[in-house]
């Protein structure tokens, strides 16, 4: 057994370049063992920095990288204390705001315990135990907040094993990373009331130390499984900035405690391994080694590989390193590219409604509304003040794009091989689902049906909740038309769902929007984004037309057919072969069909026999057989029509106001119909125009268009009473003056509080009136309000009261408080004096206006804090 009673300390004194490998020197010798880490050239830093923070492909930089080589056991100053035996050294910087010690090699006998301090005793991390031995061998300290460290490590002089302590990288923090850090001023954080729909997604995501000296943002994803496996996405470029993965750090619920709250400690969570990564959409699949632990409540976030563009999306994320922020955008997404990259191959926000992006927020995940994950950020010129754009790598193309596992989602996040598309977030901590009902999905009607076709739409329910599940009402509708409602019994545990059939539904012919929704439920549902489901279904006008062939036994290979129109081919099939074991061949197929007539071909030269084949043709729309038979060895042709009326389709036009110029509306319909349009473009009333089709295309019908022409709204009218304007018009209004708009001024009266000429215009459903006449304001103010004069006001600093005085003769005084736009706050009546509560006020500056029989004025007041 080894005892541990090492006789000396040294200082060791380091010159070395900061990208360089440290060369230890043992210059003198002290009472402490000490490693000085050597100054940066913190001005070159700061110049580069300039230029990288412009770029979020390049992570946040906070740090820069010192390679070490120091077994810490060696060079460390021991001595004994009781029972055990205790070492110390320090790791010295100048003026570092942080240090972040990363091993390659560490092992703590079993009742070790490892201590990292501040020179005043502080310690700046959780006491590190034997637990926390990895398999690898490593280990990482997490930030330091501090500029200088005492490692202190105690290990029992009974261990029978040896500790390792090899320090392998120093990470020197010149940039701070503390609660006060200051990025961008339009940040959001995620506990303010923008984020109180995503506080369950939250707890999936991570801010990581690179073990470069950089930030980036990931998010735990679920699989199939449903484990709970540690997969983290993040992005490919932070991969590339630092490929030690197992070096990375991982800090989960690192926010505020509150909407711009403080900031408690986390603890870093130490270790990864590459599972996949890809360039074309920059993503990077890692596994968490390190435990989790419950008391961060992980979540693994839901996915969406689809492909589907959305109409509004999230991102949760850490710009330069910060606590956690939201941002949000309400646009469609567009697909992107980025530099290199396959078209296609991203999202592009164009800009962001609430918040931003930065640096350090690389590799965030992008959410769709419904809280899925649909790709990570790759970069983009967006930053607080700006309405540039980001783009994510798409999810999609990470799911398959790659040509082996270890450059592909799939196998990892599926590896069932269920073949799903979208897959729900997943947590071990089961309060976050108490109550959550949800529309699963709508399997029907799929996309792509024929008109003439029975559709009972088919909507499934499923429980996500720990509550049982026992009855629901629940809605389904075609665009905003009136929805059928079913009133769902039954009893659905966790996980479990059932399938709900509702009535024909018979949209028209073009792309309709299917909606399935929950009402309401025996639960009190928590979770409200999942309870709508949508999907697009293409809905052709035309017949269905049924195919069944039947191959003759052992010939099926000389078996051809194909259905055209105008010699043009629209469906065909050939080379079959035989079935083995034998079954006798069996093509089922449908079509649908538009309005017009078709021919049909099918060779069969083997089609007698005692095992014969045949055909069916059949209008399953109107139950007649188009043609049937078997005709050995012939190739048989039968010619057919089908009667349904071409509705020509045009895009709608959108309202427009009373004397606004229509569009010319098309002479050729998106769907190939020549025609005319009557009667002339009105733009004074709404109008219901008819699109009559030229002759000589078939059996087509007219189309109608109804362009909807809004009334401009009344010139309103002002009136004043003193220096009170008043609109006729009861909404919409905005007051203008001779500087423009005036902000926040939007109500049927406003107080004017300076000189100049002021005037209104209605705006409603869009369409703006004319300008009202204008009023011209001369305002008589009362010089200081002084006890010489008619009227008192004091204080003119207030927190809760201010007193109003008039002349001890004066009666039937008035006053009103009105903000720094003009908003009339409060008002009132008076005899010689009174007290005016103002403590519901916001702190800034108010105006107050007192007048009797002769006399008005106004004076600021400031209305504090308490």
């Amino acid at each position: 057994m080894k005892k541990f009673a090492i006789l000396f300390s040294i200082i060791i004194v380091l010159g070395i370049n900061c990208i360089g490998q440290i060369n230890v020197n043992q210059n003198r010798m002290s009472e402490t063992a000490e490693i000085i880490l050597p100054p940066i050239d913190l001005q070159k830093i700061q110049q580069e920095d300039i230029i990288r923070d412009q770029h979020k492909d390049i992570p946040y930089r906070y740090g820069i990288a010192f390679n070490m080589n120091n077994d810490l056991i060696a060079l460390g100053s021991w001595s004994k204390e009781g029972d055990d035996s205790v070492m110390n050294i320090t790791i010295s910087s100048v003026a570092a705001h942080s240090l972040e010690l990363k091993f390659n090699q560490f092992y703590l006998p079993e009742g070790s315990s490892l201590f990292f301090k501040a020179p005043n005793g502080q310690l700046l991390r959780n006491v590190v135990l034997s637990a926390e031995n990895r398999k690898d061998n490593r280990f990482s300290s997490g930030l330091l907040l501090n500029s200088q460290i005492i490692i202190e490590m105690r290990v029992p002089i009974s261990a029978n094993t040896n500790p390792k302590l090899e320090l392998t990288k120093v990470i020197y923090g010149y940039r701070s990373i503390t609660n006060t850090n200051k990025v961008g001023d339009c940040y959001i954080d995620i506990n303010c009331p923008e984020g109180v729909n995503w506080q369950i997604e939250k707890k999936a995501v991570a801010r990581i130390l690179l073990g470069s000296g950089q930030y980036c943002t990931g998010t735990l994803v679920n699989n199939t499984r449903n484990d709970g496996r540690k997969y983290f996405l993040t992005a490919n470029h932070c991969w590339e900035a630092s490929t030690d993965v197992e070096n990375w750090d991982f800090y989960f619920n690192y926010e505020s405690t509150a909407c711009d709250g403080i900031t408690p400690y986390v603890g870093a969570v130490s270790g990864s391994v590459l599972r996949a990564k890809n360039v074309a959409s920059d993503f990077c699949l890692v596994e968490i080694t390190g435990n989790i632990p419950s008391t961060a409540k992980p979540v693994f976030a839901g996915w969406d590989h689809s492909g589907t563009p959305r109409d509004s999306s999230v991102v949760i994320h850490h710009p330069a390193g910060s606590r956690k922020k939201i941002s949000k955008d309400y646009g469609l997404l567009t697909s992107s590219s980025w530099s290199g990259c396959p078209v296609g191959s991203h999202w592009n926000i164009g800009n962001y409604e609430l918040a931003s992006t930065e640096g350090g927020s690389s590799g965030a995940g992008l959410f769709d509304k419904n809280h899925k994950i649909i790709g990570q950020l790759h970069g983009g010129s967006a930053l607080c003040g700006n309405n540039l754009s980001d783009d994510y790598g798409k999810f999609s193309i990470s799911w398959n794009y790659g040509s082996s596992i270890a450059t592909r989602l799939q196998e990892w996040l599926d590896p069932i091989n269920s073949g799903v598309t979208t897959l729900d977030r997943w947590s071990p901590d089961t309060s976050y689902v108490s109550n959550d009902a949800q529309i699963f999905e709508i399997i029907s009607p799929t996309n792509g049906y024929c008109s003439s076709q029975i559709n009972n739409p088919k909507v499934v329910i499923r429980n996500l909740g720990n509550t049982t599940l026992t009855s629901a009402v629940i809605a389904c509708r075609i665009n905003n038309g009136t929805p059928q409602i079913i009133n769902w019994i039954g009893s659905l545990s966790r996980n479990q769902r059932d399938t709900v059939v509702f009535n024909l539904l018979n949209p028209s012919p073009g792309t309709q929007q299917i909606i399935a929704y929950i009402q309401s439920s025996n639960l009190t549902d928590l979770v409200h984004y999942n309870d709508t489901s949508r999907i697009n279904a293409t809905v052709t006008d035309g017949q269905l037309i049924h195919l069944d062939i039947k191959g003759r036994k052992y010939y099926e290979s000389e078996i051809s057919w194909n259905i055209k129109k105008s010699g043009v081919t629209l469906y065909s099939g050939s080379g079959y072969t035989t079935p083995s074991p034998y079954i006798q061949l069996r093509i089922l197929q449908d079509f649908c069909l538009e309005g017009g007539c078709y021919t049909f071909s099918i060779i069969d030269n083997n089609c007698g026999g005692t095992t014969p084949g045949y055909y069916w043709l059949i209008n399953t729309a109107t139950g007649d057989t188009i043609g049937r038979g078997c005709q050995s060895g012939t190739n048989t042709t039968l010619n057919f029509c089908v009667d349904i009326a071409i509705t020509p389709i045009f895009e709608q036009v959108l309202p427009i106001c009373q004397g606004e110029s229509i569009p010319q509306l098309a002479s050729i319909s998106t769907n190939g119909i020549a025609g005319i349009w009557t009667p002339a473009i009105n733009n004074q009333e709404t109008t219901q125009y008819t699109f009559t089709p030229n002759t000589g295309q078939g059996n087509v019908s007219n189309a109608t268009m109804t362009i909807e022409v809004m009334q401009t709204p009344t010139t309103p009218i002002v009136t004043n009473i003193d220096n009170v304007l008043h609109s006729s018009a009861s909404t919409g209004n905005q007051w203008y003056n001779q500087l423009g708009s005036i902000i926040n001024a939007t109500n049927q009266d406003y107080t004017a509080t300076s000189n100049g000429n002021y005037y209104v215009i209605v705006t409603l459903l869009g369409c703006s009136s004319d300008s009202s006449n204008t009023t011209n304001i001369v305002i008589t103010n009362i010089n200081d309000f002084n006890v010489s004069n008619q009227f008192k006001v004091f204080p003119t600093i207030v927190t809760t009261f201010v007193a109003l005085e008039a002349n001890i003769t004066e009666e039937n005084c008035s006053f009103e408080i009105t903000n720094s736009i003009g908003q009339l706050l409060i008002k009132g009546n008076f005899n010689k004096s009174t007290i005016v509560n103002v403590e519901g006020l916001a702190t800034g500056v108010y105006m107050v206006k007192i007048k009797n029989n002769t006399s008005v004025g106004t004076i600021k007041i400031y209305k504090g804090s308490h």
